[in-house]
């Protein structure tokens, strides 16, 4: 049994000591060769107006988090907020909120996993999903100027060999009991 709790001892310290390294693509978004939808004018204030850019040769998977410093100028918007979801690949991740006065809007997403299309590459679109009221104003999305990181996690490889050592651990655990037991 002394063994026992040695060896958790050390996988505990093991786990704990663990690390995951991150892939990032950094892009800029718009970049002059996005797509821009919009049901009036120039800006995107009305419900389903959207701008959308496809990133290839990324290097990336998969998609964790996004990171995006949106320049929002000119912003016209008062009373009332311009609201947008952020959308990879077909999929919302989350969403983020113009208000009056921001020049730029800093939009940080985690907590997701988006797959690839093909090998490496994403489709980004930002599409409002409300219609900004009446006579409330709008704010502007402006090419080239916004920084974008798409980013993911993968396990270091010592970090996939203490996991491996733990289910070795835990399998040996159970053989140990089943055989004590049969005796």
């Amino acid at each position: 049994m002394k063994n026992f709790s040695s060896i958790l001892l050390f996988v505990g310290l093991a786990l704990a000591t663990s690390t995951s390294r991150a892939s990032v693509f950094v892009g800029s978004f718009p970049d002059g060769s996005e797509t821009r939808s919009t049901l009036i004018g120039l800006r995107f204030w009305n419900l389903g107006d959207f701008i959308e850019q496809s990133f290839v040769n990324t290097g990336l998977s998969f998609v964790e988090s996004i990171n995006l410093d949106l320049n929002t100028s000119p912003n016209s918007l008062s009373g009332d907020t311009q609201d947008m979801d952020v959308i990879i690949n077909g999929i919302t991740v989350g969403s983020f909120s113009i208000s009056p006065g921001d020049s730029v809007v800093p939009i940080s997403i985690t907590g997701f996993n988006v797959a690839a299309i093909g090998v490496d590459d994403f489709l980004l679109r930002l599409e409002t999903t409300r219609t900004v009221t009446a006579f409330a104003g709008s704010a502007g999305i402006v090419a080239g100027s916004n920084n974008l990181e798409l980013a993911n996690s993968v396990p270091e490889p010592s970090s996939m060999a203490v996991w491996s050592l733990l289910g070795l651990v835990v399998g040996g655990i159970g053989w140990y009991r089943r055989k004590r037991q049969a005796a």
